[in-house]
């Protein structure tokens, strides 16, 4: 499986939760995801919260790609 996905950015917003942008890269191009979430205590798991955040987001749409295509 080529391709890379890391944390590109991880910022405290002023209401005190994270804002993270993640870089997404496959054979297919290039997608950054911002992404918001409760900050997690650290920066590792802040990190972990992202991919998390990202796995679910990917799993919902991927539901709903599998529903338009019936």
């Amino acid at each position: 499986m080529a391709g890379l996905i890391k944390v590109e950015k991880l910022d405290r917003a002023s209401n005190g939760r994270i804002v993270a942008t993640l870089d997404v890269r496959t054979s297919m191009g290039q997608m950054m995801y911002p992404m918001q979430f409760d900050d997690q205590g650290s920066m590792s798991a802040n990190e972990r919260q992202a991919f998390l955040e990202l796995k679910q987001h990917l799993e919902e749409a991927l539901a709903l790609v599998q529903h338009q295509l019936g």
